[in-house]
C-alpha cells in the first residue's frame, strides 16, 4: 500500500541524523549503512539470514560489513577493496549488483522494523489479509476488537487514521456480510466509500509532502494529484493544507487567521480525519501565541474548542482523551465561561475512558468551582480525590496552588510551603512526565513563589518574558493585571 509506505519511510528518514560516509562513498550503500542505528545492526543481521543462503556471494558481503558496524569509516568497506578481497574473480559489476541487491533489503527491513512498532498498521495490514485469503470470521473479530480499542485512543491524528483504514479494508472487500450480519454494501455505495477514503488519502499524503516541499523550497503546487475525484471540496481542502503547512513551518499568523475563517465557515465540508489535523493544527499556533503573552489568542482557542464541542466533533467513536478535556476546562474557567463549561462537563463526561473518568470529573468539578469564585468548594473536591495518574496529580497541584493564592491568604509561609510541596512532587515524578511539562511546572513555581513575595507585577513580567514554557500563563497574565490596578 502506497501511502501507509510513504509515511513508514518518511518517519524513519526524519528520526535518522545522517553522517557522510568516506568508506563506500561511491554507491548509495555506505548512505544507508551510514543511517543505521546501532541497535539496528543485530536485528537487520537476523532479518537479511532469511534472504541470503550461507555460502552466497550476498551472504559474504554482508559477513563482511557486519564485522565492522561498530566503526563505518574504515578503508576496509571501500568498493575496490571489497572487490579484490571477496570477489577477486568476479565483475566490478557484479558488486555493484550485490550492493543494490542489499540495498533493497535494508529498505525492506527498515519498512519491517517500523510496522512491527506500530501495532495500529499491523492490525490494518493483518485485517487485509484476511479478507484476501477470504477468513471472514477472523476478519470479522479483529474489527470489532480493533474498532473498540480505538474508542480508548486519545483524539489524534493517527487513531482517526487507523480506524478509516479499518473502516476501509474491512467494507470494501469481499466479506459478503457485515458484522452487524446485514447484506454487503452495493456497488454504488462501495463506490461512494473507496471515493472518500482516497479523497483523505490524499489529502493527508499532501499535507505530509507539503512539510517537506517546504523545507526544500520547492513550490507547492507541483505537488502532483494521483487521483481524479468527483468531490467537490478538493480546491478547497488542498489550499487548507498549503496554509496548515505554512502555519507548522513558520508560523505566520496571516495564514494562520485565513485558515480559521475558512475551517469556522466550512468546518462541516471537512472529513473528520481532515477536520481533527486542523483543529489540531490551529489549536497548537494560537496555544503558542498565548504561551508567548498574547492574552487574546486565548479566546481564538476557546473558539476553536467551543466549535468542536457545539458540533459534537470531539467524539471519536464516543471517546475524548483526558488530558484534552482538562486542557479545554482548565481554559474555560480561566476565561470564566460558567454555563459552557457546566454543559461541556455534562455533554462529554460520561463519553471519557471509564477507567479514568471519576478522576477528570472531579478535577473538572474543581476547575468549575474556581470559575465560580468558591474556592473552599475547589480545594475540598482536589483533597478528598487521590489522583494516581501523575499528568492528572500536576494539574490537580496547580489547580490548588492558585485556589490558594486567590483566596487571598496571608499566610506567606504557608503559600511558600505549597508552592515548594509542589515542586518537589513534579521533581520526585519528573521522569514519569515529558520535559516539557516539567519545566513549565518549575517555571510556574517560580512566578507563584514571585506573587506570593508580592514582587512588583512588570518585574515579573519581565521574568515571564525569558521563560518560553510555563503553565497558566493566561492566568497569570491576568492575576498580574488585576495586581497593578489594584
Amino acid at each position: 500500500m502506497l501511502f501507509p509506505t510513504f509515511i513508514i519511510l518518511y518517519y524513519r528518514i526524519d528520526v535518522i541524523t545522517y553522517r557522510i560516509s568516506t568508506a563506500m562513498k561511491d554507491s548509495k550503500l555506505g548512505e544507508y549503512l551510514n543511517a543505521l542505528l546501532q541497535e539496528d545492526w543485530k536485528p537487520l543481521r537476523l532479518y537479511l539470514k532469511s534472504y541470503a543462503r550461507e555460502g552466497s556471494d550476498l551472504n559474504k558481503l554482508i559477513k563482511h560489513i557486519y564485522k565492522y558496524n561498530k566503526s563505518i569509516e574504515q578503508p576496509q568497506l571501500s568498493t575496490d577493496y571489497i572487490h579484490k578481497k571477496l570477489y577477486p574473480n568476479k565483475s566490478k559489476k557484479t558488486v555493484l549488483n550485490l550492493y543494490s541487491d542489499l540495498l533493497n533489503h535494508i529498505k525492506n527491513y527498515l519498512i519491517h522494523d517500523e510496522l512491527k512498532s506500530d501495532e495500529g498498521f499491523q492490525k490494518v495490514f493483518l485485517l487485509k489479509a484476511y479478507h484476501k485469503r477470504l477468513l471472514y470470521k477472523q476478519a470479522d473479530k479483529l474489527y470489532r476488537k480493533t474498532s473498540e480499542e480505538l474508542k480508548e485512543e486519545k483524539i489524534d491524528f493517527w487513531p482517526a487514521l487507523y480506524q478509516q483504514l479499518m473502516d476501509h479494508h474491512y467494507y470494501f472487500s469481499n466479506n459478503p456480510k457485515t458484522a452487524n450480519k446485514k447484506l454487503h454494501l452495493t456497488m454504488q455505495s462501495a463506490i461512494d466509500h473507496a471515493e472518500k477514503y482516497h479523497d483523505q488519502v490524499r489529502s493527508l499524503y499532501k499535507y505530509e509532502s507539503a512539510g517537506r516541499i517546504l523545507r526544500s523550497k520547492i513550490d507547492y503546487e507541483s505537488i502532483q494529484d494521483d487521483y481524479s475525484f468527483r468531490s467537490q471540496h478538493n480546491s478547497s481542502i488542498v489550499n487548507i493544507f498549503k496554509q496548515l503547512t505554512i502555519i507548522y513551518g513558520e508560523g505566520t499568523t496571516q495564514f494562520a487567521s485565513t485558515l480559521k475563517l475558512e475551517f469556522i465557515e466550512n468546518h462541516h465540508l471537512i472529513s473528520e480525519t481532515i477536520r481533527i489535523v486542523i483543529y489540531l493544527g490551529l489549536k497548537m499556533h494560537y496555544a503558542k501565541k498565548v504561551n508567548s503573552g498574547d492574552l487574546s489568542a486565548a479566546l481564538v482557542v476557546f473558539e476553536l474548542h467551543k466549535l468542536m464541542s457545539d458540533n459534537d466533533y470531539f467524539f471519536n467513536n464516543g471517546q475524548l482523551s483526558s488530558l484534552g478535556f482538562i486542557n479545554i476546562v482548565s481554559l474555560a474557567s480561566f476565561l470564566n465561561e460558567h454555563d459552557w463549561l457546566s454543559t461541556f462537563i455534562d455533554k462529554y463526561g460520561p463519553h471519557l475512558s471509564s477507567k479514568i473518568r471519576s478522576k477528570v470529573l472531579s478535577l473538572s468539578a474543581a476547575h468549575l468551582y474556581y470559575s465560580r469564585g468558591e474556592y473552599d468548594s475547589s480545594l475540598k473536591t482536589l483533597n478528598q480525590t487521590y489522583f494516581k495518574d501523575v499528568n492528572l496529580k500536576s494539574m490537580a497541584g496547580r489547580l490548588q496552588l492558585i485556589n490558594y493564592i486567590d483566596s487571598d491568604t496571608e499566610d506567606t509561609y504557608f503559600l511558600k510551603q505549597k508552592i515548594e510541596n509542589y515542586r518537589l512532587l513534579i521533581y520526585r515524578n519528573k521522569k514519569q512526565l515529558s520535559k516539557r511539562v516539567v519545566k513549565s511546572c518549575f517555571n510556574l513555581t517560580k512566578i507563584l513563589h514571585m506573587i506570593v513575595e508580592k514582587k512588583d507585577p512588570e518585574i515579573i513580567k519581565l521574568k515571564m518574558k525569558t521563560m518560553d514554557s510555563i503553565f497558566y500563563r493566561y492566568y497569570i497574565n491576568t492575576k498580574l493585571n488585576k495586581i497593578a490596578q489594584e
